[in-house]
């Protein structure tokens, strides 16, 4: 049995951190235009077909992911800045980045919807893994 001991709210905040960073990234003022055009879908098709347990389910699965990497922090002895970083990227790059092009190159999807949908995912996870290692 292991004695793993976190900050809850610290896993809360980072978790509401990386859903709000994705409300920016996915903005007018960023990332939108782009996006849309890789779904091949118009702006107002795109607010039609998101429901609002979409919403929930994004800010669940945020909480799940800072969750576990408080785990891998917490088994490695993860308590700097920089080694959170590195071990933050390390899991995205592994774990996420590599598998997931899998399914865009077998899907027929753009890569440019790769990189905007991981690259806010990494930005995301690397805030997190920040407020983790400092709280």
């Amino acid at each position: 049995m292991d004695n793993f001991s976190f900050n809850y709210l610290a896993i809360l905040l980072s978790s509401i951190a990386a859903f709000a960073i994705g409300a920016v990234w996915y903005s007018p003022a960023l990332f939108f235009k782009p996006w849309a055009a890789s779904l091949d879908k118009s702006e107002e098709e795109l607010k039609k077909g998101v429901s609002p347990y979409s919403y929930v389910i994004t800010f669940i699965a945020w909480f799940v992911s800072i969750y576990v990497l408080a785990r891998i922090f917490w088994f490695f002895g993860i308590n700097s800045i920089i080694s959170g970083l590195r071990v933050t990227f390390l899991c995205w790059l592994g774990f996420g980045a590599a598998t997931s092009l899998i399914h865009i190159l077998f899907e027929g999807k753009k890569f440019q919807l790769w990189i905007i949908n991981w690259g806010y995912i990494l930005v995301g996870l690397l805030i997190s893994s920040i407020m983790l290692t400092i709280w």
